[in-house]
């Protein structure tokens, strides 16, 4: 989509050579240690992308964050791209979970808003130049960074 706004033909093999960056971007430097907090709190993590299989494997892997997630999961898988409801309660089945007791965490607005729309829980990291979906529902906890998102979600609840 990117090449086609530059008015630039990219296609086969010069696709995929494009994006191949995309799977060794590091992660920001407030996510590891987020995720093992939450991690050792006892919380299961999960990934659900809209990339394929092949792909989150890679950028996990090569982020180093691999270690802490129970499963990566792909709409690859359904056929069907996020946010349609659907592809996060076929997440949460699959994780042999409710669909209330699960929250999605993200820096992005549709994602959150299709997660809550489907009945889960969110988490927006706010981060600069992150945007809630202006007519979606508010998530329940937005914090700047994740280890702040992450604090909130390991205190109990009052």
């Amino acid at each position: 989509m990117v090449a086609r706004n530059n008015d630039i033909e990219l296609w086969g093999e010069d696709a995929a050579k494009a994006i191949e960056p995309i799977r060794s971007l590091q992660a920001h430097p407030d996510v590891e240690p987020a995720l093992e907090k939450v991690s050792q709190a006892g919380f299961k993590l999960v990934t659900l992308t809209n990339s394929s299989n092949q792909g989150v494997e890679q950028q996990m892997q090569k982020s180093g964050l691999d270690k802490y997630l129970t499963a990566r999961l792909s709409v690859e898988e359904i056929g069907i791209y996020k946010p349609h409801s659907h592809v996060y309660r076929w997440a949460v089945g699959g994780m042999g979970q409710g669909v209330g007791d699960c929250k999605l965490v993200a820096a992005y607005g549709r994602d959150i808003a299709g997660a809550i729309w489907a009945g889960m829980r969110g988490a927006f990291i706010d981060r600069p130049g992150a945007q809630l979906y202006p007519t979606g529902p508010k998530p329940e906890i937005s914090e700047p960074t994740f280890e702040a998102l992450a604090q909130k979600l390991i205190a109990p609840s009052d």
